[in-house]
């Protein structure tokens, strides 16, 4: 339903609290088990040790990098730069690399405390206009190579805060990424997983290499206009949790369609 290509450049957007981090190690886990092909990378900023332990116990075996909210902005940004050229030089061996950075607001409020930061112009809430330009050359830097390999990057953004910056930061990067997976605030509190708002979520990217991409590009669309406004997003998670292929959704999905379009013209 929502395909993630090799090279993309996408943010997880949610409300606080409302799931980033665990689809963050989730979709870590699944590409480490699924393709053994794909070398994953997960940056871990300003976290708290808890959240340290549990990705650090479950995704054995990965290249990780971390820092907590002890560690100063300087380490911070090292670590961040550290981890994404070692990715690039994967990528550029030929290497298919998934970044996951958890999160961009974090890596934000690291850049804007530096030195390197200073001297632009100072925009809402305190931050530096160089501040964007870092993030932006950061998030950016996820691409497919011709001749090499890929690097695709995942990183999960905070909006709903009342904090301008997080807005901000919303605005910027999201018009640098070539796709969005928005998280339901809702669902996340009924505890179903995964949380993902359908309706919200996007991928501008509209190339197709095959039939059977677009083929299935065409199902989605046609799930997005006649089943979602039908049915709550508790219907579809649960759809999708019990299937085990994306025709067998497309076939339940359609069925409930014709059965209510059916009774409402009875």
């Amino acid at each position: 339903l929502v395909p993630i290509r090799k090279g993309q450049r996408g943010c997880v957007v949610s409300a606080p609290k409302a799931g980033k981090s665990t689809f963050l190690y989730d979709m870590a886990k699944a590409a480490r088990l699924c393709n053994r092909d794909v070398w994953v990378f997960v940056l871990l900023l300003d976290q708290s040790p808890e959240s340290v332990a549990q990705f650090r116990k479950g995704l054995e075996g990965i290249d990780f990098v971390y820092t907590t909210y002890e560690d100063e902005s300087e380490q911070q940004v090292f670590a961040a730069n550290f981890l994404l050229e070692r990715a690039k030089r994967y990528a550029e061996s030929g290497k298919d690399v998934l970044f996951l950075v958890d999160s961009f607001n974090a890596l934000a409020r690291a850049y804007n405390e530096l030195d390197i930061s200073a001297g632009g112009k100072t925009l809402v809430g305190g931050m530096e206009s160089k501040t964007l330009y870092y993030l932006k050359k950061f998030l950016g830097s996820a691409r497919n190579l011709k001749e090499s390999g890929s690097l695709t990057m995942l990183g999960a953004l905070t909006k709903d805060t009342g904090n301008p910056v997080d807005d901000l930061l919303v605005t910027e990067l999201c018009s640098v990424s070539n796709l969005e997976i928005h998280l339901s605030e809702e669902l996340a509190l009924c505890h179903i997983y995964p949380n993902i708002d359908l309706a919200k979520t996007r991928s501008v990217d509209a190339r197709y290499p095959n039939e059977q991409e677009e083929d299935n590009y065409m199902l989605c669309n046609y799930l997005r206009h006649e089943y979602l406004p039908l049915y709550p997003l508790e219907t579809l998670s649960s759809i999708v949790q019990k299937a085990k292929t994306y025709e067998e959704v497309y076939n339940k999905a359609m069925k409930a369609v014709r059965e209510a379009k059916k009774s409402g013209t009875a």
